[in-house]
């Protein structure tokens, strides 16, 4: 069985009945960072990143999930990415 990653989103755009959170997991995540695109897989080392504006790309199997991030900030531990931002949107499935 593989190993996946889970991203929680906080953001004040997201449902206010899903408490301004949206859950996902994936077996890696490209995220924007200001100094350029980072790959995150499982059992990545911690960390804390600066987010730009731009997508953030979840592969799950086959599919890939793009969710378009309004800067913000991003934390890796223990195979969970918190991400927070002022603005995220799912947009189309590949």
């Amino acid at each position: 069985m593989n190993k996946k990653i889970e991203i929680r989103i906080y953001s004040p755009s997201i449902d206010q009945h899903r408490r301004h959170r949206s859950t996902h997991t994936a077996d890696m995540v490209i995220l924007r960072l200001t100094s350029g695109d980072m790959g995150i897989l499982p059992n990545h080392m911690p960390a804390t990143m600066v987010l730009a504006n731009g997508i953030a790309r979840l592969y799950n199997d086959n599919i890939i999930t793009n969710i378009v991030l309004s800067g913000g900030i991003a934390q890796v531990s223990d195979d969970i990415i918190t991400i927070l931002t002022n603005k995220a949107e799912v947009a189309e499935t590949e």
